[in-house]
């Protein structure tokens, strides 16, 4: 109730002051063994079945590939946000490819492309990226003190290291079509 109303505030103050911006109401959600909610439009993206999730560092593979299961039978499809970050995806990446085979999201974080994050959520997300195994990159940014917004530096070195065309069709593309 409290984001509904934060975002309902934010929606008129831009209409108020007849500034352009459309804005959405969208979540990450997190889930575990322990905790599966059930998920609802409200919790989508805006008019699509398409949900962000994120599951626990340690999470046991099976475990993912069953609750991603569970919700692409309800009829709802996940982006997995962060699995370079995922201990499980760390040791085996290609279990992203089987994700993507089955027509799910795959979001690396930038931070993670630039080595911020570690040297193995960035061998992990190179990897990914570089066999075509994901289909988003995002901010992640939930605090802009230790995570931003800001991709200006970014940009020359995720053009040079993967390719102005696959960056702009994780960045762009396929963020628009979602």
């Amino acid at each position: 109730a409290q984001v509904l109303d934060a975002y309902e505030r934010l929606v008129d103050a831009l209409d108020y002051n007849q500034i352009p911006l459309q804005l959405e109401l969208a979540t990450e959600i997190w889930v575990s063994q322990e905790h599966c909610p059930n998920i609802t439009p409200e919790m989508t993206y805006p008019n699509t079945n398409w949900f962000l999730l994120e599951f626990s560092v340690d999470e046991h593979p099976e475990i993912m590939n069953k609750l991603l299961q569970r919700y692409a039978d309800a009829g709802f499809l996940p982006v997995i946000a962060h699995p370079e970050r995922y201990l499980a995806l760390q040791d085996a990446p290609i279990i992203a490819r089987d994700w993507v085979e089955k027509g799910w999201g795959v979001q690396v974080n930038r931070d993670s492309l630039l080595g911020l994050l570690g040297k193995n959520c960035y061998y992990c997300a190179d990897f990914m990226l570089r066999q075509g195994w994901v289909n988003l990159i995002s901010s992640d940014a939930h605090w802009v003190s230790q995570r931003n917004t800001d991709w200006t530096d970014a940009w020359e070195t995720l053009y040079e290291q993967y390719g102005p065309r696959r960056i702009k069709q994780c960045v762009k593309e396929n963020p628009t079509k979602i």
